[in-house]
């Protein structure tokens, strides 16, 4: 009877062994930029989760002067890996020199890499175990030089660990990204209410979107931009009328006043996203930042956070390292005259930015934690 029970736990730990030895994956760095929404109403709601290479961060040099918080912070996180390091072609530029500073080897492009004897020499060593980031020669950043043809550099350079390859399919997609986010019934809560339609107009289209995912303001974006590039703020009452001018565009609408509106007219893409707009706890001023004095005592700003991060998958375990954030404020408070765009819709220029108070910043940063580890296994678990 002991020999049956002691051969049964034998299966069981050799199962799990098995199971265990399933779910490894690749090592992996990934650099993260999420804009989100926070209240003591709503908690977290996500608005989109974008490739650090594709997200602005004046934001952060505004905040804290010279080459930001994040920047630095990026560099000095790679200090733990002693290996060789290069990044190849168009980086942040503040990001480019934190990166010098630590020895990293900068070079204009991937073309010109592969003509280094070093880098070569590192790229043909086979990792040892692929699942611990050390046991790489080397590490390159050079996202914009590889994501179209990953898997042709990746094989290419067994030895070179390529930063940000997890999230590479879903780079400058919306949609892609959030049709994560259904995954998993815990992540989904974390993220604002979304949809995907055709983008055809249908007289019936806002009525169907406001009995799938009932509000009193909604968010309209295309799926494949950055920088707000045609974000629109719509009030239900109006979500009809806009959806037909965006959707059926006549030549006048190149010429809109709002460049937000003007863009749908070049927009080519087969559909497009909406979601539920949610507000941020108001970020308050005595005078508002555009300068245009009013009678109100206090100017209340709908803002937007931004928190970067670098999610980390080494020897089997996870990890999430913050980076820091900052507000995102419109170009105009609630108290002044303006229409949705400006009252709801980061201005992303200064003055508009402001720093996040650090207690709330911890607050955020232990929801966003688990929701970006929600979402990052899911990514390692599809590559």
């Amino acid at each position: 009877m002991n020999k049956l029970f002691l051969s049964c736990i034998i299966l069981i730990n050799f199962a799990w062994i098995l199971i265990y030895a399933e779910l490894q994956y690749p090592a992996d760095v990934s650099y993260l930029v999420s804009d989100l929404k926070y209240s003591q109403e709503h908690g977290l709601k996500i608005c989109e989760v974008q490739h650090g290479a594709l997200s602005a961060l004046s934001g952060d040099l505004y905040v804290s002067g010279e080459d930001g918080a994040i920047s630095p912070k990026i560099a000095d996180f790679f200090t733990f890996f002693p290996i060789k390091k290069w990044a190849a072609g168009l980086l942040y530029p503040p990001l480019q020199r934190s990166l010098a500073v630590k020895e990293w080897q900068i070079v204009p492009s991937v073309k010109i890499l592969l003509q280094d004897s070093t880098f070569l020499e590192c790229a043909k060593v086979h990792s040892v175990d692929p699942c611990c980031i050390t046991s790489y020669a080397g590490i390159v950043y050079a996202d914009l030089d590889i994501v179209g043809n990953f898997d042709y550099y990746r094989k290419l350079c067994p030895g070179i660990l390529f930063l940000n390859a997890a999230t590479f399919p879903y780079w400058n997609d919306k949609y892609k990204m959030n049709a994560l986010f259904d995954y998993n019934d815990e992540l989904k809560q974390y993220k604002a209410d979304w949809r995907i339609y055709p983008k055809k107009y249908d007289v019936s289209l806002s009525q169907q979107i406001q009995q799938e995912m009932p509000g009193e303001l909604y968010v309209i974006k295309p799926r494949k931009e950055s920088l707000a590039n045609g974000v629109i703020v719509v009030a239900n009452k109006d979500l009809d009328t806009v959806l037909q001018m965006i959707l059926e565009p006549i030549a006048t609408l190149e010429k809109h006043p709002d460049k937000k509106y003007a863009y749908w007219w070049k927009n080519r893409d087969d559909s497009f996203l909406i979601e539920k707009y949610y507000t941020s706890d108001y970020v308050c001023f005595s005078a508002p930042l555009s300068g245009n004095m009013s009678c109100a005592t206090e100017y209340q700003y709908d803002a937007t956070m931004r928190i970067a991060c670098i999610m980390h998958y080494d020897g089997g375990r996870m990890r999430y390292h913050s980076l820091g954030g900052f507000w995102k404020l419109p170009a105009k408070s609630l108290q002044e005259q303006g229409t949705l765009n400006e009252q709801r819709i980061s201005c992303c220029k200064p003055p508009f930015y402001t720093a996040v108070d650090s207690q709330l910043l911890k607050e955020v940063n232990t929801h966003i934690e688990r929701a970006m580890l929600l979402l990052y296994e899911i990514m390692l678990s599809s590559r």
